[in-house]
């Protein structure tokens, strides 16, 4: 299953979403409680969007 996080607001560490919060995707791929296997082997991706490098997202 497809994972995806979408952040809009005030700047903050990737790391506060990806890996330290209690429901962090990391967390999630490991106790994914929507299969009998619990390790999600779909992994996790990483992008994002720099108005300031180009305005087309």
């Amino acid at each position: 299953m497809c994972r995806f996080v979408v952040y809009k607001g005030n700047e903050m560490l990737m790391a506060d979403l990806l890996t330290r919060s209690d429901r962090s995707l990391i967390r999630q791929s490991y106790n994914a409680r929507e299969r009998p296997e619990p390790l999600n082997g779909d992994g996790f991706g990483v992008d994002w969007y720099a108005p300031d490098t180009n305005p087309i997202p």
